[in-house]
């Protein structure tokens, strides 16, 4: 562009060299920070610096103009926080005593600039240049047109179906991939990180160095809490592959089901992950059960690799999802069967109508697995008379006589203990008949069981249980003071089916313009799961302050 100075610095649109851009608001005579380079600055007398776009615990992210191309430009700048500072002239001084960590970031952002661009992938935003001035680094990117997802679900009904999830989807695995093979870890795949383009595709931004994805690092993280993976939270971990995998698939899980999943450190604590049955009926089997691998907590028990989702992602199979009995995968070796607790994605009712807990529909699902009989799914290995059966060979119709076991008492005991417990599921074959809320039982755990406990039966005998969806009540957050986006979410993560939230517009001359100024039923209020709930949104505009414009 032969005049730059008809550049607004706040969105690089040409708006005539306006002290206040009329398209986005930015005002070119506000005070600067002194932390940032000054708007309009130069680099390499290429580069147009702009306002800043975000500031992480890695660097800084300006909007900025490449003047050869002519064309719109992210730049970021590596500015960890707390271990460095700028000086008058805008150069960088390391903090003293933090020299170590400074450089050894400053390597990695340059190396991952320098890969990046060497990737031509459209599902990427592309690294155009890496520039070393001023005592730090530069990684010069192109941009995607676009919002990011968060917002696009936000405006679209919050959730997507499979069939419209997948042709997005795949593209982005499959660069996933790419960039997993050339040693690249994303560590912040979330709905915030990936754009939704105006090309109808979509874009990963975000892509950083290690240390910023890992919370037990001497830099200012930046965790998503629940697209993150549990060893993003240790330093006695290893990130990897498996990594993205955990990032990409809760992503998706996100997308179809409306609601992100419970965060890797709590889930491993006590793991409660659940999803309506409403959207488990909408959603492919093979697609739950690649979910419940990719999103095991154990990163040795996950789903490998980005190949290996993208498999169990289109393996358009007839059978039902099997939620693993172990936290290993199918094809995993024997070693590794005791070496930790085994997961299983459960339905949890936050929606009206019959409900059924995931393994229980799993499992009654499965060929083989009717309540008829006590035989053994067909797709289980067929174990030999027992050593201590006798055969009596004498008879024409021999009698073989079993050994009976005693039935355990499973109430109140968590499933996901159940499906671990070798014992019982030699023994046994127990499945989950329906699900029911009760106050007195936490949710997850057995209510009640079709045969008593120390009941003699045989080996493989079916003991049907059912198991509790929790509280059927819970209490109203307070979303006043919100948008309208925050409050929406909001109200989902506390359990409100998104079918029961009603925004009703209504002007308010005393709560904040433009903000959400109260519930009914009001904040704190409890009610059932099943309860409407209407969300006010005061219509009031924001009042204009004209002497700013003067």
């Amino acid at each position: 562009m032969n005049n730059t100075d008809r550049l607004c610095l706040g969105c690089m649109n040409d708006n005539g060299g306006a002290a206040v851009c009329p398209i986005c608001g930015y005002d070119k005579t506000s005070a600067g920070d002194s932390s940032v380079i000054d708007a309009g600055t130069w680099i390499k007398e290429r580069y147009l610096l702009g306002r800043v776009l975000e500031t992480t615990g890695e660097g800084i992210t300006y909007i900025g103009w490449d003047n050869q191309n002519d064309n719109v430009i992210y730049i970021k700048e590596y500015f960890p926080l707390g271990l460095c500072t700028r000086q008058a002239n805008k150069s960088v001084k390391i903090v003293a005593g933090k020299e170590y960590d400074f450089n050894t970031g400053i390597m990695e952002f340059i190396e991952l600039s320098k890969k990046l661009s060497q990737f031509d992938n459209s599902s990427i935003m592309p690294v155009v240049d890496t520039i070393e001035l001023g005592g730090t680094a530069f990684s010069i990117i192109k941009t995607a047109a676009g919002i990011p997802l968060r917002e696009f679900l936000l405006r679209n009904g919050g959730t997507l179906k499979w069939e419209q999830a997948k042709p997005l989807f795949m593209p982005l695995i499959n660069t996933l991939e790419e960039l997993n093979i050339a040693g690249i870890y994303h560590g912040g795949i979330s709905p915030e990180t990936i754009i939704v383009g105006r090309d109808g595709r979509l874009h990963l931004s975000g892509i950083s160095i290690p240390q910023l994805r890992d919370a037990s690092s001497n830099f200012t993280s930046q965790i998503f809490p629940g697209f993150a993976a549990i060893e993003q939270y240790s330093a006695e971990m290893q990130v990897g592959p498996q990594t993205d995998v955990y990032g990409i698939a809760a992503t998706l899980f996100r997308v179809l089901i409306g609601n992100p999943p419970m965060a890797a450190n709590e889930r491993a604590v006590h793991d409660n992950m659940s999803i309506p049955a409403k959207a488990a009926e909408t959603i492919p089997p093979y697609v739950l059960t690649a979910l419940a691998n990719a999103l095991q907590i154990n990163p040795e028990n996950r789903t490998r690799s980005m190949t290996a989702l993208r498999d169990d992602l289109t393996k358009n199979v007839t059978a039902a999802p099997v939620i693993p009995t172990n936290t290993q995968r199918p094809q995993a070796s024997a070693s590794k069967k005791n070496s930790s607790r085994k997961y299983a994605i459960i339905a949890a009712a936050i929606t009206a109508g019959a409900l059924l807990i995931i393994a229980g529909i799993v499992l009654l699902l499965m060929p083989g697995s009717s309540n008829e009989g006590n035989g053994s799914p067909s797709s289980s290995i067929v174990m030999p008379p027992s050593s201590s059966s006798v055969v009596d060979n004498s008879s024409s119709a021999p009698t073989v006589i079993e050994n009976l076991y005693a039935v355990p008492n499973l109430i109140g005991t968590d499933y996901a203990d159940i499906l671990k417990n070798e014992e019982w599921n030699r023994n046994f074959k127990i499945v989950i008949a329906g699900a029911e809320f009760n106050k007195s039982v936490d949710k997850g755990h057995v209510v009640s069981q079709t045969i008593a406990e120390g009941t003699e039966v045989k080996k493989a005998t079916v003991i049907e249980v059912v198991v509790s969806l929790g509280n059927a009540e819970l209490i109203v957050p307070d979303v006043s003071k919100m948008s309208k986006a925050d409050a929406y979410v909001t109200l989902l993560e506390a359990g409100i089916d998104k079918d029961k939230i009603k925004f009703v517009d209504r002007y308010d001359e005393v709560a904040d313009p433009q903000l959400v100024s109260g519930t009914n039923p009001a904040a704190k209020t409890t009610i059932s799961r099943f309860a409407e709930i209407e969300v006010y949104f005061n219509t009031r505009e924001i009042p204009v302050d004209y002497d700013e414009f003067e």
